[in-house]
């Protein structure tokens, strides 16, 4: 999976489409308590909506200049 390095929970098991792993500036973003690991994520609009699970969550990958954020992102499994 790329260079990204999980903080929280574990990478996909297998290929469930129900499984998500996010970024940390998603994680804070949703929970900013902290407990998502488990909790539900739905995307989408009202037409097309998708439910995931969340089971980890990796480190935001740094930028090479300082004045760029880290932009919130999930992967799924085979689209990483």
């Amino acid at each position: 999976m790329a260079d990204w390095q999980i903080v929280r929970g574990r990478w996909f098991a297998g290929s469930s489409d129900e499984e998500v792993v996010i970024n940390e500036s998603l994680a804070t973003l949703l929970w900013p308590e902290g407990d998502l690991l488990g909790k539900p994520l739905t995307t989408g609009d009202f037409n097309r909506r998708s439910s995931y699970v969340v089971v980890g969550v990796v480190r935001d990958a740094p930028y090479a200049e300082l004045r760029h954020q880290h932009e919130p992102f999930l992967l799924r499994p085979g689209r990483a």
